[in-house]
């Protein structure tokens, strides 16, 4: 979900959004996204939509876990080859 919070000055800061009565204005890294207001509201009720789906509102659970779960299957992997090679 979008986290919107008001704010008193943007100046230097590396992302920021700007909702007026007609348009959404997004800065990020120095470009600017401008949207119209019905488009965004659009685009954020899709979005909405697809949060509920399980695939998307987990992903960055699963994504996070499958790496975890990597890393782990490499650094046992890693070990188990170095005291292989100790052995022999």
């Amino acid at each position: 979900m979008w986290s919107i919070k008001v704010v008193e000055s943007v100046i230097g800061e590396q992302e920021h959004t700007t909702i007026g009565p007609e348009m959404v204005t997004r800065r990020v890294n120095g470009e600017t996204e401008i949207t119209e207001l019905s488009r965004w509201r659009a685009e954020y009720a899709s979005y909405c939509k697809l949060m509920t789906i399980p695939l998307f509102k987990n992903f960055r659970r699963g994504k996070a876990f499958k790496t975890w779960t990597k890393n782990v299957r490499q650094d046992k992997f890693q070990k188990s080859k170095k005291q292989l090679e100790q052995n022999l």
